[in-house]
């Protein structure tokens, strides 16, 4: 990777021309072995276990000059060389219960990991971390899924306890340059659900509701708790019980699906209402002086006709056209003055044309 800047106006000034110079390259390989059995240790019970062992090894250089890297000595590069190899294992594990063929009852323990790389603008001012740890997520559940009323209904619901160790998160600093660092540990636990009705062939009802908590579960006073802005200073320090940037309490969505006809040898033709619901979170680690994102509903509509291996389908997503906020950025244009906010895509009306071979 190769980016540059230049302006000649700089150079009376700063001594040099030169805003950044950016080169870097990195080169991750992985080598692993997965293997997984299931062992039916009694009638309507049986058991899963799963193991990922793997090896990875990383390589990253690079070269950063110019005035984002140092306004006070523009001209002096900073070069990084990083390498570093890791062997682990991931393990998962599910016992389930089948009562009857309607009904499924499971546990369910698995491990997660990802990659600790390196920051190519580690140089820069305000003291961007060279590299980050891996993190691992343990993931708890027990959860069940149900068919009833003859087969035209299913329900299907689970609990969720999660335990995010030396969490990866993106942070920006005031020379609006993103990076990745470890900001401690975390946990987020709730409860999700999807019911299905289909009370005759032509109507079909669905409906999702997600709630959860995602919280801090550890102290970390040097991690930005919120970032500087027209409403106040950076301020840092993050800690036990702070909830997590965007994650939202509550989600959900509803749908409900006309199928007009259905004829042997002339296709099938339906109509497709849904409305998803995206929850409140905050772009911070705090709720004060932070900008919030989500609290929004998305409705989608779709009129559609198959026939053989063909497809077309009329569609207008965002058919309200709302200007709901999917993210935003303090002080996007680093004058102190203006916030950024991304919305989600308005109103958009097409045709799609689909064909199986």
């Amino acid at each position: 990777m190769q980016q540059d800047s230049d302006q000649p106006a700089l150079e009376p000034v700063f001594g040099t021309s030169d805003i950044y110079t950016v080169t870097a390259g990195q080169r991750s390989t992985e080598v692993a072995a997965y293997g997984e059995g299931t062992w039916e240790f009694a009638p309507k019970w049986e058991t899963t276990f799963g193991l990922r062992v793997f090896n990875n090894d990383y390589k990253f250089n690079s070269y950063v000059n110019g005035l984002i890297n140092s306004f006070v000595t523009p001209t002096v590069p900073s070069i990084t060389e990083v390498s570093n190899s890791n062997t682990s294992a991931t393990p998962r594990f599910s016992l389930s219960y089948k009562p009857d063929h309607d009904l499924n009852l499971y546990a369910t323990i698995s491990e997660g990991y990802r990659f600790g790389l390196t920051n190519y603008n580690s140089g820069a001012n305000e003291g961007i971390p060279l590299t980050y740890k891996p993190d691992t997520l343990w993931n708890f559940e027990v959860g069940s899924k149900a068919t009833f009323l003859d087969g035209h209904a299913s329900l299907n619901s689970s609990l969720y306890y999660e335990l995010w160790h030396d969490m990866q998160i993106s942070f920006r600093n005031t020379n609006g340059q993103v990076y990745i660092t470890n900001a401690g540990n975390a946990r987020s636990y709730g409860l999700e659900n999807e019911l299905v009705l289909r009370p005759i062939p032509a109507w079909e009802f669905n409906a999702t509701l997600t709630l959860g908590e995602a919280e801090m579960t550890t102290d970390n006073p040097g991690i930005l708790q919120r970032a500087a802005s027209i409403r106040g200073p950076a301020e840092y320090g993050v800690y036990a019980g702070m909830r997590l940037p965007g994650s939202e309490r509550i989600s959900g969505a509803v749908g409900v699906q006309y199928n007009m006809f259905h004829v042997a040898g002339a296709g099938d033709a339906y109509i497709r209402l849904d409305d998803v619901y995206v929850g409140a979170s905050y772009v911070d680690f705090t709720e004060v002086g932070s900008l919030k994102i989500g609290d929004y509903n998305l409705v989608n509509l779709r009129a559609g006709y198959k026939f053989h291996n063909y497809e077309v389908v009329l569609f207008s997503d965002n058919l309200f056209n709302s200007h709901g906020i999917e993210n935003a950025v303090p002080d996007g244009d680093l004058t102190g003055l203006t916030d950024w906010a991304y919305r989600v895509r308005p109103r958009t009306i097409g045709l799609t044309l689909r064909a199986k071979y």
